[in-house]
């Protein structure tokens, strides 16, 4: 739960608001208007500008289009340098 709640945190910041699940370790984060690619897109730009791997929504299904998915599994060290690297960068809209 600590993990879910911090990078939950921490990409509200960055401009991308997630809930964090009643259950389970994955986030599940809308893509935002203005993002190229859709899913795809907002994964290239987390990976590019934070180190975070997601996986783009609709390899899970139509329901999942508009989405990544995050599974949020890493130590907490790691997720602190995301933060760092996500700090320093602001949403890729521009993409």
């Amino acid at each position: 739960r600590q993990r879910l709640a911090f990078l939950a945190g921490v990409l509200g910041q960055w401009g991308l608001p997630v809930k964090t699940p009643a259950g389970g370790f994955y986030l599940w984060a809308p893509v935002p208007a203005g993002i190229a690619g859709g899913g795809w897109g907002l994964a290239e730009t987390l990976a590019a500008d934070g180190g975070l791997l997601v996986s783009p929504g609709d390899l899970y299904g139509a329901d999942g289009a508009g989405f990544v998915r995050i599974a949020v599994v890493q130590p907490m060290e790691r997720l602190e340098a995301v933060a760092d690297r996500l700090s320093g960068t602001s949403r890729g809209a521009a993409r």
